[in-house]
């Protein structure tokens, strides 16, 4: 896995990977019980400060235990990515995450719906204070992508896909 990042340092200037780790994985190659076991076979340690570098690599939110969300219980979900954003913080310094990538492409409406409404509240409490030069184009970003997401559910909800048949 080491040779994501070392196969990008050359191509700084153009390449980019996204890239999604479950909160246990994370975990795991933070664990020193783990790292002292495969040492030898990669450094750990290195690979979770190579995956530091914002300019070639960026770290999507995801469920701790790739959960697949339209299948476990909706009282669950903030739970998974609480818990994953938790680990991402405190392994990568930052507070915030590009993106999301929901495990085995499980979306459904309402991934949709609340990531949309998460970026619109995000963009309407913005403030320069925050985020300095950055703060109008970071509300600008977030309004599309609500703008996307919103896009993408009216287009379900145009075709006659249900939301989730499991829930009235």
């Amino acid at each position: 896995m080491d040779r994501i990042p070392r196969s990008l340092w050359a191509y700084e200037d153009v390449g980019r990977v996204h890239l999604s780790l479950s909160g246990t994985l994370l975990e795991t190659l933070a664990s020193p019980g783990f790292q002292r076991r495969v040492y030898g076979i990669i450094d750990c340690g290195s690979l979770l400060w190579y995956l530091q570098n914002t300019t070639i690599i960026r770290i999507l939110g995801t469920g701790y235990y790739h959960p697949v969300l339209p299948l476990i219980p909706h009282a669950d979900w903030d739970e998974q990515l609480e818990r994953w954003h938790g680990v991402g913080q405190h392994l990568f310094a930052r507070t915030s995450f590009p993106g999301f990538w929901p495990p085995e492409m499980g979306f459904c409406m309402e991934l949709m719906l609340e990531e949309a409404h998460w970026r619109v509240l995000r963009a309407e409490t913005s403030c320069n204070f925050f985020w300095g030069d950055t703060w109008l184009q970071r509300c600008h970003d977030d309004l599309n992508q609500a703008t996307r997401f919103l896009n993408q559910a009216g287009s379900r909800l145009a075709s006659h896909q249900p939301l989730d048949s499991r829930r009235p």
